[in-house]
């Protein structure tokens, strides 16, 4: 059993509220105020210890993965675009729910674009692609418990050759302009040529947070947090309504005025895809 004077040392140590007199409280009830309180203190330092240590092992790997992934490429420029090198990749993916009892075959054509049969299954013959480790045959089902690898030489689009501008940084945030035909995250033909790739390269910080988004071919203000505490503020202050995105169009001409609502007749087009520029066709 702890004395009165031992309990009124923990309580100064552990609790907020330093305990000045102790008079008036027996040892007894002194002791359980003391052991709730430093238990929940306790508890409150493991997590939060748990915590920085799991954002720090994150940061490390996230650098150890950024520089595997330099390694696999090289980028160079020509006629204002940006390009990548044609790169050995492996896909990793588990079955999803919507492959479930339908066959590699149909899989490999709808998912990954392989249309040429021959093709697909010169693959499947020399192991390019596998399920659960395994060579199989075109009409092979996929169940759910099934793991895909998928060995390609992978061909990224171009994108515009536009500087990246940092437009604010602190310890906790990035904020930058984003420029048109770049997409944020890597998905289907862009990789190395997405944003988040392009922060890891030009400015050295792999570990970033998006905020949010914008699509591939619009340029604009892009958010990235570095601390785990301006993530979780800034997501509050949009989930509160108190942070609010503006869109501005840039037009030839001049919209009539006093018209509330305009209808687009024209049919739009797009033009030079990998540039992000659009075209209107009458």
């Amino acid at each position: 059993m702890y004395g009165v004077r031992a309990l009124k040392d923990l309580w100064n140590k552990y609790s907020p509220r330093p305990l000045i007199a102790c008079s008036a409280m027996s040892a007894e009830e002194l002791a359980s105020v003391t052991s709730t309180d430093c238990r929940k203190r306790s508890n409150l330092e493991v997590h939060q210890q748990r915590a920085a240590k799991r954002r720090k092992t994150r940061a490390q790997t996230a650098v150890a993965t950024a520089q595997q992934e330099f390694s696999e490429t090289s980028i160079y420029t020509a006629n204002g675009l940006r390009h990548v090198r044609p790169y050995p990749y492996t896909y990793r993916t588990n079955a999803r729910e919507r492959w479930l009892d339908r066959s590699v075959e149909e899989v490999l054509r709808r998912e990954f674009r392989m249309h040429s049969n021959e093709h697909l299954r010169k693959r499947l013959a020399a192991g390019r692609v596998l399920i659960n480790g395994e060579k199989c045959t075109p009409d092979r089902k996929l169940i759910r418990s099934d793991k895909m690898v998928s060995h390609v030489h992978r061909h990224e689009a171009p994108v515009r050759d536009d500087p990246i501008r940092v437009i604010h940084e602190d310890e906790g945030l990035i904020v930058v302009n984003k420029p048109p035909s770049i997409p944020i995250h890597p998905s289907g033909v862009y990789r190395h040529n997405s944003l988040t790739f392009m922060m890891k390269r030009e400015f050295a910080l792999y570990d970033l947070k998006t905020l949010h988004r914008l699509d591939r071919l619009t340029s604009g203000v892009i958010m990235f947090g570095k601390s785990h505490e301006m993530v979780t503020k800034v997501m509050a202050a949009f989930k509160e309504h108190t942070m609010q995105k503006t869109y501005l169009a840039r037009v030839i001409g001049e919209f009539p005025v006093y018209v509330l609502f305009l209808v687009c007749s024209s049919v739009l087009w797009v033009f030079m895809y990998s540039r992000g520029s659009q075209i209107t066709i009458n």
